[in-house]
């Protein structure tokens, strides 16, 4: 089983994620398209998705989707948010943002 990049395009997918993090378990990768090392993070997400895992990552654009901003208080972009059924904690810093998505070189 590989992992999944799952990109939310509007406000109304955020919203229905955003109801269901009380009793899901999933991750959700802020993101803005101007920023570089943004593109940075979402390359090595592409990468790190090819490898066998069941993680699911949302993406969520801040120009596609601002309101998803407001509604899980990110206030910068690369940021990481990892729910676990209720439990939300939130990875701001692009080196920690960076390290997460580390793969293995074959």
């Amino acid at each position: 089983m590989t992992r999944q990049l799952i990109e939310l395009k509007t406000d109304s997918e955020v919203e229905i994620i955003g109801r269901t993090k009380r009793k899901d378990t999933f991750k959700v990768l802020f993101y803005s398209e101007w920023d570089k090392n943004c593109g940075v993070i979402l390359k090595r997400a592409e990468k790190w998705a090819t490898e066998e895992g069941n993680e699911k990552v949302y993406l969520v654009s801040s120009w596609k989707t601002p309101h998803a901003f407001a509604m899980f208080m990110i206030t910068s972009a690369p940021s990481l948010v990892h729910i676990k059924k209720g439990k939300v904690k939130v990875q701001a810093e692009y080196p920690s943002v960076y390290d997460f998505f580390s793969f293995k070189d074959c």
